[in-house]
C-alpha cells in the first residue's frame, strides 16, 4: 500500500548558507572538498602554550592539537540585526555566526 504525503507537512529549501574553516561560504567549501585541501589547522606547541593549553595537556597522548577555526568572527554586523554593540558582544559567537547564516540564506 502506498500512501501519499501530506501537503500540510511540506517544506521547500530556498536557500543555504554556511561558514567553514578556510572558506566562508558554500562555494568556497565546495571549492576545498574537490581540491582535496585540509583545512584544520594544526599549532605548534608554542603556540598553543601561549593560548593557555597547559604543558601537560600537551604531553597527554590523547590530546589532539588541531583546530577548525572560522576566519571573520569579528566582523558581526550588529545594526543589520537591530542590536547594539554591548547586546551583540554578549551574544555566544555561534549564535552571531547563526543569524548571519540565516540571514544570507533568505
Amino acid at each position: 500500500m502506498t500512501s501519499r504525503p501530506d501537503p500540510s507537512l511540506a517544506c521547500a529549501v530556498v536557500g543555504m548558507a554556511g561558514s567553514f574553516p578556510c572558506a566562508p561560504n558554500l562555494e568556497a567549501f565546495w571549492d576545498n572538498l574537490v581540491a582535496g585541501r585540509d583545512c584544520i589547522k594544526r599549532p605548534s606547541r608554542q603556540e598553543l602554550l601561549q593560548a593557555g593549553v597547559t604543558p601537560d595537556t600537551l604531553d597527554d597522548p590523547r590530546f589532539v592539537a588541531a583546530c577548525g577555526a572560522l576566519e571573520g568572527t569579528n566582523r558581526f554586523d550588529a545594526g543589520l540585526f537591530g542590536l547594539s554593540l554591548g547586546e551583540a558582544r554578549s551574544i555566544d559567537a555561534q549564535h552571531r555566526l547563526f543569524l548571519e547564516c540565516a540571514w544570507q540564506a533568505l
